[in-house]
């Protein structure tokens, strides 16, 4: 189970390739991220599209 960054996150939504990246796509494929409210809440501060 990981718990990403905000900024994983972040980088993540930009399509920016990362080894921080590329794990947080591989746990997705096993099931295992989590995620809390502060970092959502980071995240969407983040977002710059409509």
């Amino acid at each position: 189970m990981i718990v990403p960054d905000a900024s994983v996150w972040i980088d993540y939504f930009a399509e920016r390739k990362t080894p921080q990246t590329a794990l947080l796509a591989a746990a997705f494929v096993r099931q295992e991220v989590m995620t809390g409210d502060l970092i959502i809440t980071e995240v969407l501060q983040d977002i710059r599209d409509e």
